[in-house]
C-alpha cells in the first residue's frame, strides 16, 4: 500500500496549474491509463477544500505518456 501512496504523492509543477507525479515501471518505458487517472484525481483533490470530494471523473487518453527528464 505504501508504494501506491507514493505514486499518488503529486507535487506542484513549475507552471501554474501543473502537477508532477512519480513514475513507475521500467525506466524509459511509456506509461498508460490507470496511473495517470489516479494521479490526475489526486492532483484535482488537492486544488479544492477537503469537504468537496469528487463525484465523477471524465478522462480521455489520446497518447501514451513519455517520461522526459530535463537537466538544468
Amino acid at each position: 500500500m505504501s508504494a501506491l501512496l507514493r505514486l499518488l504523492d503529486v507535487e506542484h509543477g513549475v507552471e501554474t496549474d501543473s502537477w508532477i507525479g512519480p513514475a513507475s515501471g521500467p525506466a524509459g518505458r511509456r506509461a498508460h491509463g490507470g496511473q495517470f487517472d489516479a494521479q490526475s484525481l489526486a492532483a484535482a483533490c488537492r486544488t479544492v477544500d477537503a469537504d468537496r470530494p469528487p463525484t465523477n471523473m471524465h478522462l480521455q487518453v489520446l497518447l501514451e505518456g513519455v517520461r522526459i527528464d530535463i537537466q538544468p
